[in-house]
C-alpha cells in the first residue's frame, strides 16, 4: 500500500480542504486539513494528511472533475485548479533528497512512511501545554 502524504501551509487550508473533497469520497474529507498540528524550524505552521494512494477517486496529477456525490456543488472547483496548480510532487523512493516543505503550496510525498518523512522535511509537531 502506498501512502501519499499531504503538507499544506496554513494559509491554504480552506483551499486545500476543496482539494481533499473532490480527491476523496465525500463531503467528511473537508476536514482532511482541519488543524496545522505541524512547524518547520522558522515557525510556519503546515496541516498534514497521509492516504493511501489506491483510496483517491480521482489521480490529483490530472484536471479533476466535481465528484459525483458532490450534487449540492459544495466544492469550490476553483479553489481545486488553483491548489492543483501549487502541487508539487514527489516520489520519495525516486528521490535523493525532499524540498523543503514551504513551496509555496501544497507538498504531496508518495510513498515513505509519513512521520519519517515529515522530521526528514523538517517539521515537528507543534508542542501542546500540558
Amino acid at each position: 500500500m502506498t501512502l501519499l502524504s499531504l503538507i499544506a501551509p496554513e494559509a491554504m487550508m480552506s483551499e486545500a480542504a476543496h482539494l481533499a473533497m473532490a480527491l476523496g469520497r465525500g463531503e467528511a474529507d473537508r476536514d482532511t486539513f482541519l488543524t496545522a498540528t505541524w512547524q518547520d524550524a522558522a515557525g510556519q505552521l503546515y496541516a498534514v494528511a497521509a492516504k493511501p494512494q489506491a483510496t483517491l477517486a480521482q489521480d490529483p496529477t490530472l484536471p479533476l472533475e466535481r465528484p459525483t456525490w458532490d450534487t449540492s456543488g459544495g466544492i469550490d472547483m476553483d479553489a481545486v485548479k488553483s491548489m492543483q496548480n501549487v502541487l508539487v510532487f514527489c516520489d520519495t523512493e525516486a528521490s535523493e533528497s525532499l524540498p523543503n516543505p514551504n513551496v509555496g503550496g501544497i507538498l504531496a510525498l508518495r510513498g515513505g512512511d509519513p512521520l519519517t518523512l515529515m522530521a526528514s522535511v523538517g517539521l515537528a509537531l507543534v508542542p501542546q501545554p500540558l
